[in-house]
């Protein structure tokens, strides 16, 4: 017996593009001020990137470039699905990111973790890769 999280995931996958806005509502709903809603639509998300992992980092990776650093909480909510998702995937051996996503995620996670301390990002492309130089005071 498929349970119903299962095979509301197999009916949305069909329509695809609807699949993308049920994405975004849930990256933008996961900061709701109830825990227990939290985890739902953690679980959710995670859930759909079991089988639309980049989907879900694109969309997470979108949702961190155009939101405000303000919202500390919800970026880290969001974040934090983001790399379970990864690491979900990595123990299937099932996850193959584009460069172009791969690249993006670097940036954003090197932003991230530079944006509390005092640092000079050096990113510079050299032999078909991109290298990254961060020094933090």
């Amino acid at each position: 017996m498929v349970s119903s999280s299962k095979l509301f995931l197999m009916c949305v996958s069909i329509h695809q593009p609807y699949m993308i806005d049920i994405v975004k509502g849930l990256i933008n709903s996961i900061n709701d001020t109830e825990k227990a809603v939290q985890d739902i639509i953690s679980e959710s998300l995670l859930q759909i990137g079991e089988e639309e992992p980049l989907l879900v980092l694109s969309k997470g990776l979108y949702f961190l470039n155009n939101t405000s650093k303000s919202n500390k909480q919800h970026r880290v909510l969001v974040m934090d699905v983001m790399s379970q998702t990864v690491d979900k995937q990595e123990q299937i051996n099932k996850l193959e990111i584009p460069d172009d996503l791969a690249q993006s995620l670097v940036m954003m996670s090197i932003i991230e973790v530079v944006a509390e301390k005092v640092c000079f990002v050096v990113l510079f492309f050299c032999c078909d890769k991109f290298t990254c130089i961060v020094e933090c005071r």
